[in-house]
């Protein structure tokens, strides 16, 4: 079995686990789930190429770098679409019809900030103390490391 074989069914077993997480367990978020998937499959991904390849081959490192690459568009493709207003109009109107009214008072500026902020308490970027939002270090990190690929991209 070549390494394209072994990274496409590390990476299909991935999003079937997270999946599975996703569905029935309620601590932490999604991606934090995603990482908790990712990493023991890309551990046994690089032990099974490494023995079967070498360590430091080509194919060994293109079946990690392959894997790891699906793996962060995937991510990179289901944060999006969580965040989507398009996305969760649909979604609601799966559910049943909704009127345009209604979808306007969903969607006005005030609530779509409520609905942010309400996402990053539950996500723990944000506490909320008395009438004050406060950002929690792990927003602190975040924020840096926004910060350092700002500086790195020039952007």
């Amino acid at each position: 079995m070549g390494w394209y074989y072994s990274t496409l069914i590390a990476f299909i077993t991935t999003i079937a686990i997270h999946s599975v997480f996703c569905r029935y367990f309620i601590l932490f978020d999604r991606v934090i789930k995603f990482i908790a998937v990712f990493i023991p499959i890309w551990i046994c991904l690089a032990t099974v190429l490494a023995s079967k390849y070498g360590l430091f081959t080509l194919p060994t490192f293109t079946g990690i770098l392959t894997y790891s690459f699906l793996c962060e568009l995937y991510v990179f493709l289901f944060t999006m679409i969580l965040s989507s207003i398009s996305t969760n109009i649909l979604y609601r109107l799966s559910n049943g019809q909704l009127s345009l009214d209604k979808a306007i008072d969903m969607y006005s500026s005030s609530d779509m900030v409520e609905n942010r902020i309400t996402r990053l308490i539950e996500s723990g970027f944000l506490t909320k103390t008395g009438d004050k939002l406060l950002p929690t270090p792990k927003a602190v990190k975040l924020m840096y490391l926004f910060i350092v690929a700002k500086k790195i991209f020039k952007h």
